[in-house]
C-alpha cells in the first residue's frame, strides 16, 4: 500500500505544507488532487519562503509532481507560480504535470464570485472563482484543459460560455460584460507557456502504483470546511476529506497506507461562519501575531479558537486518520494556559457526537485547561527535551482522539521539527 495522504485536520491553515516539503523526499511522486488558487500552501526551505497555490508542496524537495483532475487552475496563476518556481532553482517545467482533464478559472469566474461575495448573503470566500468554475463543472459548461491548449478548441468554448457568463452577470445585477476575444487574446500566450505541462496524469499514477513508487498525496484547506461535512454553507467548492482526495487522484482506498492529519494545538479560520471557542482580544491578536496568522492567499487576519478535540475527533472518523502531525506548538511557548474543547452542549443538554450544522452554532464549549510551560521551545529537536507540560498536551490529544502524534512542529523552518514516530509517517523504505 504505497499511499501516504497528508491532510487538514481542522479548518485549514495547519502547516500542511511545511510537513509535505519534511517528509517528500521519501516519495518518488506527489499528487495534489483538488481545489485550486484559493488555498495556498508556505514552506521555508532553501533559506527562503515560498508560497505556492496550485503546485504541490512536494516540488520543493525536488519531487515530480502531479496537479490532479479535481482541481482548478487560473492559468495566471500557474504560470506565475512555475516562475516563481524556476527563480528559487526548482526545476518546475520538468517536475510538474498537470492533468488535462482539470478545469480553467477564467475572469467572469472571478468576477461572478466578487458578485455572490457583495451581496447579502456572503460566504467570506477568497474571491478567486473557484466556487464558479466548480459549478460550471457540474453544469457540464467548464473549460478543460485539454481545450485551453488547443486554440481552436478554446476560443469555440470561450464563445459559448461567455455568453452564458453574461447572462448570469446580469441577473446578479453585475455592471461589467466579457469578451470572449478579449479573453482569447489574454490567455492564448498562457497556453503556449504551459503547454508542455499538460498530460493524463490519472495513468501515470496508476503506473506507478503498479511499479510499486511511493505516492504522497497533499489535501488542501481542512476538513471542517469539506462541501458535505463542512459548517454548510460556509464550506470551501471541492472535497478535503480523504475520499474527496482519493477521487481527485483517481486512486482507490486499498492503495492508502496511511493518512497524516495536520493539526495545531489551537485553531484558526478564515472568512465567516460558526466557530467553537472563538477568542478575542489581547488573546487572540497574540497568536495571531506570534504564529503569523495571516491567510496566505488573503492576508486577512485568522479567527482564533481554542483546539476543539470534539470536532477533531470527529474529522479522524472522516478520514480514517492514522496518525498526527502536530505544528505550531512554539506559538504557545509565552501562553500561561491552553484551553482544549472537550464537551459540547446546546442548550443546557450535553451531548455526544458532532452536532448538525443548524445546531453546530449552539454549542457550548466545555473546557479542559492545562498549564502552559512558558519557555522558548523553537531551538528543540528531541523530544527529552520538550518541556513536560507540552508533553502532556500532546498526550491528551492523543487520549481524547485515538490518534497517536507522529510529528512535533516547533517552528517554521524544516529543521525545527521532531519525528517522534518515523514508524508512522514515513515509507517503510526509509526506514531500513
Amino acid at each position: 500500500m504505497p499511499v501516504t495522504i497528508v491532510n487538514g485536520g481542522q479548518f485549514g491553515d495547519e502547516g500542511k505544507g511545511k510537513i509535505v516539503d519534511l517528509i517528500a523526499p521519501h516519495f518518488d511522486l506527489g499528487v495534489r488532487p483538488t481545489a485550486g488558487d484559493n488555498a495556498g500552501h508556505t514552506v521555508v526551505a532553501r533559506g527562503q519562503t515560498i508560497k505556492i497555490r496550485l503546485t504541490p508542496s512536494a516540488i520543493i524537495a525536488g519531487t515530480p509532481v502531479i496537479i490532479g483532475d479535481d482541481v482548478m487552475i487560473n492559468p495566471l496563476t500557474l504560470a506565475s507560480e512555475i516562475k516563481t518556481l524556476k527563480a528559487a532553482g526548482i526545476a518546475a517545467d520538468d517536475l510538474l504535470t498537470v492533468s488535462t482533464n482539470a478545469h480553467i478559472v477564467l475572469p467572469y469566474h472571478v468576477y461572478l464570485d466578487e458578485l455572490n461575495e457583495a451581496s447579502s448573503s456572503p460566504i467570506g470566500t477568497t474571491k478567486r472563482g473557484i466556487g464558479p468554475a466548480f459549478a460550471d463543472k457540474v453544469n457540464r459548461t467548464g473549460i478543460r484543459m485539454e481545450d485551453f491548449i488547443v486554440p481552436a478548441l478554446f476560443k469555440a468554448a470561450l464563445e459559448k460560455t461567455v455568453v452564458r457568463a453574461n447572462k448570469m452577470i446580469l441577473a446578479f445585477e453585475g455592471n461589467k460584460q466579457f469578451s470572449a476575444q478579449e479573453i482569447y487574446d489574454q490567455f492564448a500566450p498562457i497556453a503556449d507557456e504551459i503547454r508542455s505541462t499538460i498530460g493524463a496524469t490519472a495513468p501515470k499514477i496508476h503506473a506507478a502504483l503498479e511499479q510499486g513508487k511511493e505516492i504522497l498525496i497533499e489535501g488542501a484547506q481542512g476538513s471542517l470546511n469539506d462541501l458535505v461535512f463542512g459548517t454548510y454553507p460556509y464550506v470551501t467548492s471541492s472535497r478535503p476529506i480523504v475520499g474527496g482526495l482519493l477521487a481527485g487522484s483517481g486512486i482507490g482506498p486499498r492503495h492508502v497506507e496511511r493518512v497524516m492529519s495536520v493539526i495545531k494545538p489551537y485553531q484558526t479560520r478564515v472568512g465567516m461562519g460558526p466557530v467553537v471557542a472563538e477568542m478575542f482580544g489581547e488573546e487572540a491578536d497574540h497568536l495571531v501575531q506570534r504564529g503569523h496568522e495571516y491567510g496566505t492567499v488573503t492576508n486577512r487576519p485568522r479567527r482564533i479558537m481554542a483546539c476543539d478535540l470534539v470536532a477533531l475527533r470527529h474529522t479522524c472518523a472522516l478520514n480514517g486518520t492514522t496518525v498526527f502531525a502536530l505544528t505550531k506548538l512554539d506559538v504557545l511557548d509565552q501562553s500561561s494556559e491552553i484551553k482544549l474543547v472537550i464537551g459540547y452542549r446546546i442548550d443546557g443538554k450535553k451531548i455526544d457526537s458532532f452536532p448538525t450544522n443548524t445546531d453546530y452554532a449552539k454549542v457550548e464549549p466545555e473546557y479542559l485547561t492545562l498549564k502552559g510551560w512558558n519557555q522558548e521551545t523553537s531551538a528543540m529537536r528531541h523530544e527529552d527535551e520538550l518541556p513536560p507540560e507540552m508533553k502532556h498536551l500532546i498526550e491528551t490529544i492523543e487520549s481524547f482522539t485515538g490518534v497517536d502524534v507522529g510529528i512535533i512542529s516547533v517552528g517554521a523552518d524544516r529543521e525545527a521539527t521532531i519525528i517522534r514516530r518515523p514508524d508512522l509517517v514515513l515509507p517503510k523504505r526509509a526506514l531500513a
